[in-house]
């Protein structure tokens, strides 16, 4: 059956197949070809029972166009808009153009690259003044973004570069991703003084909310600027929880058997949290001020944790209140029946993801309370990175070792005693020159 198969597929490949084409408006018409050995877009072998799939053929300008089929083990990176630019198998620089059917009426496309050839502006610019050479004007350098150098330590920047260059990350969305998760690792009573004549002190603290499309791999950064330089910590605090709750499991025993009454349950100490109540996150918060300690709320999809606030008050709590007082780390006294729960500090991060869509969904009505200029959104690029195809010790050993770098540091900054940080005069100028600029907005 399947060797009839293919030979229907080949007779009809045969039929439909055009001997040649017109290209770039001109009347050349150039044979198709099977890549050799393999596809430069996708990998598909260019013999066997999967070749001619993807075709190729010269164009009149002397660069490659290929057409890489759509198909199940091997397809081409999905998500691109014309322009794009992507690394292909080759190491390349190809850019996409389009999607085609592929001819056969099985109802699958074909995405179209060539190989990219940056634009050069070299028409001579008119001359007005005779004694004025014609110009030429180049290409200009591609603008860069924050780099992870110019955010942190060179070890910390060489370290995450490591572990996320094989993934479709801009390096100012790594950089605060990884702020972010250290801002909620720094003990209670940490400081950066933004002006001492004034006395602005406030908390280190970050509201981070990195806005993707789903498929952009917001999951992995994530687990790789959080959670991982994190894990020792984290399972530090689990051991800690766990032993609280055999003492106290113990301790009620003993009551038992002594008839005294039991004794209440430990306070537990949490410095990632995904989901919270606002009086749940009123009783850690008094915990953690008495612990020292900080707390990072991260969730995967943010949207879900800012939807969620009043969800069991029917609307009417102060959960986005809540959000807003504690941005400033600001003292709290609340009175509820099962018993008083307050602080006089605090210090909270918050750090997610979003899409495009649902954002513009909650900020549709404007921001009256100001809820929205406490985040810094950060707008992940649409790109595509190939995933490394050679894998061996050494790949893995870098690796590995950027994970222990990130570590290390996380272990610092959470044993790091408080301190009040103050600005060098550079960024104290800075500070307030974007101050001053930015009150007429809020005005």
């Amino acid at each position: 059956m399947l060797v009839e198969a293919k030979a229907k597929v080949e007779a009809k490949k045969a039929a439909n197949k055009p001997a040649g084409r017109v290209t770039d408006g001109t009347q050349r018409e150039l044979p198709w070809e099977s890549p050799k050995p393999k596809c430069w877009i996708c990998g598909r072998p260019g013999t066997g029972l999967k070749s001619g799939d993807c075709r190729s053929a010269r164009r009149s300008d002397g660069r490659l166009e290929v057409h890489c089929s759509q198909g199940q083990t091997y397809a081409p990176p999905k998500g691109l808009s014309p322009g794009d630019v992507i690394k292909g198998n080759d190491d390349q620089k190809w850019a996409y153009v389009g999607e085609k059917p592929n001819g056969l009426g099985d109802g699958r496309l074909f995405s179209i690259f060539v190989i990219h050839q940056p634009k050069v502006m070299n028409t001579p610019v008119r001359t007005i003044n005779s004694a004025v050479p014609a110009l030429h004007v180049a290409e200009a350098p591609e603008e860069r973004g924050i780099t992870l150098s110019q955010l942190l330590p060179l070890d910390i920047a060489n370290a995450l570069k490591e572990v996320t260059k094989h993934l479709p990350y801009d390096e100012h969305v790594v950089g605060m991703n990884y702020l972010a998760g250290i801002s909620g690792l720094v003990k209670l009573g940490t400081l950066i003084c933004g002006n001492q004549i004034t006395s602005y002190n406030v908390p280190p603290n970050l509201y981070i909310a990195t806005v993707g499309r789903s498929g952009q791999k917001k999951t992995p950064l994530h687990q790789l600027t959080i959670r991982k330089p994190a894990i020792n910590l984290l399972s530090q605090v689990a051991d800690i929880n766990r032993e609280l709750f055999e003492e106290w499991i113990a301790a009620c025993k003993d009551a038992k058997e002594d008839g005294r009454d039991k004794p209440k349950p430990p306070p537990r100490v949490s410095i990632h949290v995904s989901d919270y109540t606002g009086e749940a996150l009123n009783a850690l918060l008094s915990v953690l001020e008495g612990k020292k300690r900080g707390l990072l709320l991260t969730r995967d999809e943010i949207s879900g944790l800012l939807c969620s606030m009043n969800a069991y008050r029917k609307g009417l709590g102060a959960d986005a209140q809540q959000l807003l007082e504690i941005y400033d780390g600001h003292a709290s006294n609340a009175i509820r029946i099962s018993g008083d729960r307050s602080y006089e500090r605090c210090h909270v991060s918050i750090q997610g993801n979003i899409q495009p869509e649902v954002l513009r969904d909650l900020v549709k009505t404007g921001d009256p309370d100001g809820r929205w200029a406490r985040f810094m959104f950060l707008p992940m690029r649409e790109m595509t990175c190939p995933l490394p195809t050679q894998v061996n010790e050494e790949t893995i050993d870098a690796v590995r070792s950027a994970e222990t770098v990130l570590q290390t540091y996380a272990s610092r900054v959470f044993h790091l005693e408080p301190a009040t940080y103050e600005l060098d005069q550079s960024a104290i100028e800075a500070f307030c020159r974007y101050g001053h600029q930015a009150q007429p907005g809020n005005l």
